[in-house]
């Protein structure tokens, strides 16, 4: 069955109108949770589309900071012009979920005892959740279970990703070549050229996290 979270954000979605916290919700929760739970509720497809209007004033900025860091090399302007666009995509995200987690709060303080209730609609989804958590439990597999070949292929495994992860990050110019999103796309050369993008080192460490 839903969480109590969800379902505080169900009968948020359910109430009729555009309140507050329905925009929020709607512009600020995840793209395809908040849109599956849209359809599942039978919500009006234009009163969601007016609700998420408000997401334009994330979208606008966040895509004039791409722009504008792509002159950042013509002038300081641009460069801090691109970094102020980018500080009012992060605001505007974070008074969205600042917005839901108020509208979450709020129907809690109205209907928090209905929420946390169990319901009869979900007797069944219970029974499958604790049938689920039962056969875990008997099927549960320990450390100690696993035989010592399959140990063996998990730690050099482990170990193999952990010191691959090391090589790329502390000795990055002696694994990769370096291609600005300015440059011209017919001098990308992704290997062998002395200006490669993936030089010798990097190709060996990739291959290696990928057997890992």
């Amino acid at each position: 069955p839903p969480p109590p979270p969800i379902r505080a954000i169900e009968n948020v979605l359910k109430q009729p109108g555009l309140s507050f916290g329905k925009c929020m919700i709607l512009c600020g929760g995840p793209d395809w949770p908040t849109s599956v739970l849209a359809g599942i509720l039978r919500l009006s497809l234009w009163q969601c589309l007016l609700g998420t209007c408000p997401v334009i004033l994330s979208i606008v900025p966040m895509a004039l900071t791409g722009s504008f860091y792509l002159k950042r090399n013509e002038s300081e302007v641009w460069m801090r012009t691109g970094n102020l666009m980018l500080l009012l995509t992060t605001c505007v995200s974070a008074f969205f979920l600042v917005g839901i987690g108020w509208a979450i709060q709020d129907e809690y303080d109205k209907r928090g005892d209905e929420i946390r209730k169990p319901k009869e609609a979900y007797v069944e989804l219970e029974w499958l959740d604790y049938r689920s958590a039962a056969a875990a439990k008997k099927c549960k597999v320990t450390w100690a279970d696993i035989p010592r070949f399959i140990k063996a292929v998990y730690v050099s495994g482990a170990v193999l990703a952990t010191c691959t992860g090391h090589l790329l990050l502390w000795f990055t110019t002696r694994c990769f070549g370096s291609f600005q999103l300015t440059d011209d796309i017919q001098t990308l050369r992704w290997f062998g050229s002395p200006g490669a993008l993936i030089k010798v080192a990097g190709l060996a460490g990739l291959s290696v996290a990928a057997a890992s």
